[in-house]
């Protein structure tokens, strides 16, 4: 797009007027602790989709994180992580924002869980949790994201990868640093 047509949006109310309000019944699914269901997910989660919001600018950033199911302790208020489970763990700061989004292979639903990063240690990252919810299925049911591509689905370029991608989560944050970790899906070629 040329920059006559780009429109950005400042406001919580420009968005809405762009992509509707958030429905108020996802208010009510939204708790700032992890309680025994949201527990019991991350204990047997072994994929972690990240986002960070760091610096005056809240500039927003994604890594990845993984390995055993357990791999990520928890308690009612807090997630710790080992370092080497996380891709890029030297991109982390303390006080950064932390958006977070907890998959379980075959499962269609997520877990997010949203906070702060407390505390990091030369083996442990520590997140204060702000915000926990369970995300509705749309995105994997959309993508077909646990099936797998079919005959003729070599991918030897980056072009070729986007366009065979059914799934992706979306990094953001907002202008008081708290990062969000969604997650998108559609048929290949989205």
């Amino acid at each position: 797009l040329s920059m006559r047509h780009e429109k950005i949006i400042q406001s919580v109310s420009a968005l809405e007027a762009c992509v509707c309000k958030t429905p108020g019944p996802r208010d009510l699914k939204v708790i700032d602790f992890l309680d025994e269901e949201a527990l019991r997910w991350i204990s047997i989660s072994p994929c972690l989709f990240i986002s960070l919001a760091s610096g005056e600018q809240n500039l927003v950033h994604a890594t990845i994180a993984g390995g055993e199911p357990g791999f990520v302790k928890a308690g009612a208020h807090a997630l710790i992580i080992q370092k080497e489970s996380v891709d890029r763990p030297d991109s982390i700061s303390q006080g950064d924002g932390w958006g977070s989004l907890f998959v379980i292979p075959s499962l269609k639903e997520s877990l997010r869980v949203n906070g702060t990063v407390k505390e990091i240690s030369d083996r442990e990252i520590t997140v204060e949790v702000a915000e926990c919810y369970l995300h509705c299925a749309k995105a994997f049911m959309r993508s077909k994201l646990w099936q797998e591509y079919g005959p003729g689905s070599d991918v030897k370029t980056e072009s070729g990868f986007c366009e065979q991608t059914r799934f992706m989560v979306v990094a953001t944050c907002d202008h008081a640093r708290r990062a969000d970790m969604s997650p998108k899906g559609d048929p290949a070629g989205m």
